[in-house]
């Protein structure tokens, strides 16, 4: 099973890197420059620029087709487990959400909205209590 988060899930990359975890960024603007979470932007860079500017910083969620090249590149014999940002803070897991129904039945993906923005908050705790609490998309991973 591959899994997929996007960028507010800020884990440390030796954690993505051990366990081959997909990272979809979601894109900061700040001022007249755009960047690509996580990618771009470390959050120290990110509160460092925020120091140096009267902007307010805006983000925008992965569009549909970031997260169509995302389950492809991980292929069709692979079951995508999708954890993003809540429903209720973004709309990155409806971005996610509208894949599956065009890949279904050959990927077989599961898109779940957790309740917290940072599953790895806790990680140095080896507890991932924020991603419990989900609500799962409608589409089956068997």
């Amino acid at each position: 099973m591959k899994i997929v988060t996007d960028s507010t899930a800020d884990l440390p990359k030796e954690l993505v890197e051990e366990y081959n975890i997909e990272i979809v960024p979601l894109t900061v603007r700040l001022g007249d420059k755009t960047f690509r979470d996580y990618f771009d932007l470390s959050p120290v860079e990110f509160y460092q620029m925020l120091g140096e500017t009267d902007d307010f910083p805006t983000t925008s969620q992965p569009s549909v087709e970031e997260f169509l090249r995302t389950y492809k590149k991980l292929g069709k014999d692979e079951k995508i487990l999708s954890i993003h940002i809540s429903t209720e803070l973004s709309a990155t897991c409806q971005s996610a959400g509208v894949v599956p129904s065009f890949l279904y039945p050959i990927y077989r993906v599961v898109v779940v909205s957790g309740f917290y923005t940072l599953c790895a908050q806790l990680y140095p705790y080896k507890r991932h209590i924020p991603c419990v609490w989900v609500r799962i998309f409608p589409y089956p991973i068997s």
